[in-house]
This record gives structure tokens, sequence and C-alpha cells, in this order.
């Protein structure tokens, strides 16, 4: 019988050290702006792409629907994004960071790269660029192994 070092396993290592970096990232915006993870992915790409559709989002974010959805309900509710029926498709749903929602975002970004620095800080500049190309191959490769 073969026998799984989780400690080699690549893909349990990549789980761990997610885990770990969304722990330290979900303690900090809940508590400096009351932003869950996923709400924050979702106030980061619409700040980087409006008028994505949550659908758009969530492929982007590779989180699942209900995810988004409800990341979405919540900063509509805190007035962070709108959200406007596509013109071309009426029954998908466009959204933009508000007034409230730039703002908040302008105030998250400089503590994400604070986070990220202390996060990958261990890591020379060019071991952390060596990193950030290694994690996309592995994400496409993975998008790729499951047909898309």
């Amino acid at each position: 019988m073969a026998v799984l070092d989780l400690d080699a396993f690549v893909p349990f290592q990549l789980s761990v050290a997610a885990n770990a970096v969304s722990e330290v990232i979900a303690s900090a915006y809940r508590s400096l702006f009351g932003l869950k993870v996923a709400e924050w992915r979702v106030l980061a790409i619409v700040a980087q792409s409006p008028g994505l559709s949550s659908q758009a989002i969530a492929r982007r974010a590779m989180l699942d629907k209900i995810s988004v959805s409800r990341a979405v309900q919540a900063l509509t509710e805190r007035r962070l994004v709108t959200v406007d029926a596509d013109r071309e498709d009426r029954r998908a749903h466009c959204l933009r960071l508000s007034g409230e929602g730039e703002a908040l975002y302008a105030a998250v970004v400089p503590a994400a790269l604070a986070l990220e620095r202390r996060v990958i800080g261990c890591l020379s500049a060019p071991e952390q660029a060596q990193l950030t190309a290694l994690l996309g191959r592995v994400r496409d490769a993975a998008r790729e192994a499951a047909g898309g």
C-alpha cells in the first residue's frame, strides 16, 4: 500500500498555508473593517474590475456562488457596492463600488499590503516573485485539470 507523506504532499501543504494566511487576514479584516474574507475578496475584485457579475466574481475568486451571494448581500446592505441590471442580459447584475465602498477599499489596501509583507516578508524579493509565478502556474494547472 502506498503511503502519503502529508509533509511532502503539495496539495495538503498549499491548503494548510492558505488556511493559515486566510486566518490572519480574516481576523485583521474583521476587527479593523468589519469584513469577512469573502466580502473583502468581492470588494477587491469589484474595485479592480467594476461591472462584473456575481458569477464572474465567483470564477475569479474561486469561491462558490453562495459565498459570493452572501458577500454581495452584506456589502449591499452596508452600501459598499451597488448592483445594477446588466444592459445586455437583464437577468445578470453588474457590481460597482459606491462612494463608501471606494473609501473603505482605500483604507483596506494599506492594511492588506502590510499583512502581505508580514506573511511573505520571510522571503527575499526574488523568492516572492518566484512564489507568485509558481502559484499562478499551479492555479492554472489545477483549473486545466478541473476542465476549465
